[in-house]
């Protein structure tokens, strides 16, 4: 499981913006999560991404593809139980 980067201008794979399964989940913690990343947005600097498996937006900085589990948003506290776009 992953979320995979193509460059806009020529859609080639970069592996290097890459974020694998070991960046989407909380290595730190019991606490695992976004294993079903389904949408995603980003301003160039803070990537959110859409997860359906726990009703969650996980938040990540591009920079260096940190995670910080106290920024994520519940969207099934807001009503939203099954989020698939951003």
């Amino acid at each position: 499981m992953g979320i995979y980067a193509y460059t806009l201008a020529d859609g080639i794979h970069d592996t290097s913006k890459d974020f694998t399964e070991s960046k989407l989940v909380d290595s730190n913690s019991d606490y695992k999560g976004n294993d079903r990343p389904l949408g995603i947005w980003s301003d160039g600097t803070t990537m959110w991404v859409t997860d359906s498996s726990d009703a969650e937006i996980y938040i990540y900085k591009m920079s260096d593809k940190s995670r910080d589990p106290f920024k994520d948003y519940d969207t099934k506290a807001a009503g939203n139980e099954n989020p698939f776009g951003i």
